[in-house]
This record gives structure tokens, C-alpha cells and sequence, in this order.
């Protein structure tokens, strides 16, 4: 005998129906994040990172550093990221992850990297001079040698140019993730992504050459149907497009 779900409960319902509206006409229809809320963590006694460290392994480790700027910022995104940020916060924020780097350097102590990711945020929303300091910071500081392992930046299209790119390629930076979320204009529109189809295909013609050996495109839209006219245009010896 087929087993009949019980009906939902009043409570329920009207949650669900709560849930609808406060969706309706906005940009996070259809999305959902992956990592827990804020409030799902136990709070955390403090402890001195040497202590922290005492006990790990520290011969294969991948360094990431967050830059956490944007000219804007999506509609579907709910990482640690701000806008419209002055020139002035940004260098405090440079200034502290220098410090930061420092005392985590001595609290490590020995340590090899076998990874390295500049991630944000926009890391490319960083003029190039800033964006070589953070750099430098990650070689010089914590001492990842970059050029030797695999290092990706993320880019967008908007803030791609040849002048950052060619800092990349100043310090062995290898991989490039630029994300393109679609294709088609109007559902970067619908997702709240200020992205121009131009914006879209210059990014990688501006590579430096060398170019970069290699750049991926992330079409990461819950609903990506990439358009196969426009992914035939990428170079298929350096260009990845994931599913």
C-alpha cells in the first residue's frame, strides 16, 4: 500500500508561504549557499596561534588570502566581501594582513606550500601596486614559492587588464579564474551581476605573453547554459570551462 506524506502543519505552511514572498522578485531566487550561517559555529575559546600549530603537519600547506573588495556586489553572494571601498581602507587592510602574515609566519614556524590561492572578494579590484604588494606578501612573507607551485587569482572580467595580469605573471601566478557566472547577458542581469558581454570577451585577449597557461571561465549560475557560439571562441589549449 503506497505510504501518503502527512499534510504539512499550519505553522509550516504559513513559513513556506512566508518564505515565497520574501523570495519574490529578488535576485537570490533559486540559490542556495553551501556553507553554514554564522550562527551554526561554537563559540571559540582563544588560544595562541603557536599553540594552534604545535601539532600540525605543516610539509604540504595551501596558502589562501581574502581580499574582501568588490566594485559591487552580486546579488547571489553572501561571502565576506564589502563595496565602494576608499583607497585608504584598503591600504589598512594591506597594512594589517602584512602584520598578520608576520605573526603567523613565526607561529608556524617551518613550512612548505605546495598550493597558494588569491582569492576574495575581487582580488584584480586592487590596483596593480597593490595588488604586487599582496603578492609579495604572500612569497616574501610567508614563503610561497609561487612560481613553482599552482597559484590561481580570481579576476573578473571588469577588472581584467593587461597591467595586473602582467603582475601575475610577475610572480609565477599559473591560473586565472575569471568568473563569467553566464554567458548571457540578461541572466547576469536577473542575478544581479553588472556584467557587459564586452567586458566578458576582452579579459582573456588581454592576456601578457607569455599568457597565463591557464584560465577557467566559472559558469557557476545554478542555471548555466553557456552559450556553445561563445565557448567556441576560447582557446581550448589554455581555456576551461567547468560544469
Amino acid at each position: 500500500m503506497p505510504t501518503v506524506s502527512p499534510e504539512p502543519k499550519p505553522a509550516m505552511r504559513a513559513a513556506a508561504a512566508s518564505m515565497q514572498q520574501l523570495l519574490a522578485g529578488t535576485s537570490y531566487v533559486s540559490y542556495s549557499y553551501g556553507y553554514p550561517h554564522k550562527t551554526a559555529y561554537r563559540a571559540l575559546s582563544p588560544r595562541r596561534l603557536q599553540e594552534v600549530w604545535n601539532a600540525e603537519p605543516r610539509d604540504a600547506l595551501f596558502l589562501y588570502v581574502h581580499i574582501p573588495f568588490c566594485s559591487v556586489r552580486c546579488g547571489f553572494c553572501n561571502l565576506l566581501a564589502t563595496t565602494g571601498a576608499e583607497a585608504s581602507l584598503v591600504r589598512r587592510y594591506i597594512d594589517t594582513l602584512e602584520r598578520q602574515a608576520v605573526a603567523t609566519r613565526e607561529a608556524v614556524g617551518r613550512r612548505t606550500f605546495v598550493r597558494a590561492a588569491l582569492g576574495g572578494g575581487t582580488p584584480t579590484f586592487l590596483q596593480p601596486a597593490e595588488l604586487r604588494r599582496v603578492l609579495d606578501v604572500m612569497r616574501n612573507t610567508m614563503g610561497a614559492d609561487l612560481a613553482a607551485i599552482p597559484t590561481g587569482v580570481e579576476v573578473s572580467p571588469e577588472t581584467t587588464d593587461g597591467e595586473r595580469l602582467a603582475v601575475l605573471q610577475e610572480f609565477g601566478v599559473d591560473r586565472v579564474s575569471i568568473g563569467v557566472q553566464s554567458f548571457d547577458q540578461r541572466e547576469a542581469g536577473a542575478m544581479g551581476r553588472p556584467q557587459r558581454d564586452a567586458d566578458v570577451h576582452r579579459a582573456p585577449a588581454t592576456h601578457p605573453r607569455p599568457p597565463l597557461p591557464d584560465v577557467e571561465h566559472r559558469p557557476d549560475l545554478w542555471r548555466c547554459r553557456p552559450d556553445h557560439r561563445q565557448l567556441a571562441g576560447l582557446d581550448p589549449h589554455r581555456d576551461r570551462v567547468p560544469p
